[in-house]
């Protein structure tokens, strides 16, 4: 089997794709109700937003190929910066883990102790 790799385009092509579905289908109706027309421009908003950012990190990846975040940071601003993006990595990672295990930890006893 022939190995092949994706290009730029078809990769952003993909990425927009997923975008688009996860917007139409994960659009909560308490979103819309609680902010009425606006959901829809707020969401066009991220979505603007969100291709310049990728657009910007391929570009970035693009002048330095074959290194990662941290290799970048680190050429950019040396250890000072790069132990900045370490330390907001780290806070970001360990925010949403316990985010995420006290709403796992709330349904959970919200299912096992409803019944009392």
């Amino acid at each position: 089997m022939k190995e092949s790799k994706m290009g730029v385009m078809q990769a952003a092509s993909v990425i927009v794709t997923v975008m688009i579905a996860h917007i139409i289908l994960n659009m909560p109706n308490h979103l819309i109700a609680s902010t009425g027309s606006s959901t829809i421009l707020n969401l066009a908003y991220i979505f603007i937003i969100s291709i310049v950012i990728f657009y910007l990190a391929s570009k970035i990846f693009a002048l330095f190929p074959g290194k990662d975040l941290m290799d970048i940071c680190e050429f950019a601003g040396g250890k000072f910066l790069k132990n900045i993006f370490r330390n907001y990595c780290l806070h970001i990672f360990y925010n949403n883990f316990w985010i995420r295990y006290k709403n796992f930890c709330r349904k959970l006893s919200f299912n096992i102790f409803s019944k009392y």
